[in-house]
């Protein structure tokens, strides 16, 4: 799962709290500048939320909805000529983001609200990289409304185009140019899916986890 939705199911454990929204979200946030979290913050809801993401993502990686959908788009981009690294990662990347896109509309209250508390937790977060990489956190904070689902995120050709930006930068997952369009075919064969059953795989995602 992508930040966004990572926000809408913590916004179903815990109505009604921006900072806990904001914790689910952070791991994703890191990750976008390369950056790995040490763990806690001096904010308890915050703390509880990063955790939260931790167990949203474990269930939501071995839920069938989501290998049902990865595992078979992997082999079409293996087939179309993608090397597998980035069939691999373009396949559980992906549909991530087009998931985002779709509940985008559900969650756009629930980002707004996290982003906007994070300025006021911002020394509460320091911590939670080490020293040396403090003031390059610091910058990555200022920019992470940035990170935000656009208007576009569920299309498929904005995906692609995306997913090439994000890979290029590592060697063995990265892809040609010329095969974003490639990319965007086959997103396009997983998308309407993604659309159709968004809701209702976030609601059983929800009901699991209030059960575990």
């Amino acid at each position: 799962m992508n930040l966004g939705a990572h926000i809408v199911v913590a916004q179903r454990r815990l109505d009604n709290d921006p900072a806990y929204w904001l914790g689910s979200a952070l791991p994703d946030i890191a990750s976008m500048g390369g950056f790995r979290l040490l763990g806690s913050t001096q904010h308890d809801r915050v703390t509880a939320g990063i955790a939260f993401h931790h167990r949203t993502d474990e269930a939501f990686h071995h839920h069938a909805w989501f290998n049902n959908i990865q595992f078979p788009l992997r082999e079409a981009l293996l087939d179309a000529g993608f090397s597998r690294g980035p069939a691999r990662a373009i396949a559980h990347v992906g549909p991530e983001l087009l998931l985002d896109g779709w509940l985008l509309g559900a969650g756009a209250d629930a980002i707004d609200a996290a982003f906007d508390v994070l300025g006021s937790l911002r020394d509460q977060l320091t911590p939670l990289v080490l020293p040396e990489h403090r003031d390059r956190w610091s910058t990555h904070l200022d920019r992470a409304s940035d990170w935000r689902p656009g208007h576009d995120a569920h299309d498929h050709h904005a995906v692609a185009r995306r997913l090439h930006r994000i890979l290029e930068r590592r060697a063995r997952l990265g892809f040609d140019v010329s095969q974003i369009g490639e990319a965007a075919r086959l997103l396009e064969t997983v998308n309407q899916h993604i659309g159709d059953t968004a809701a209702d795989f976030i609601d059983e995602l929800s009901a699991q986890l209030d059960r575990s």
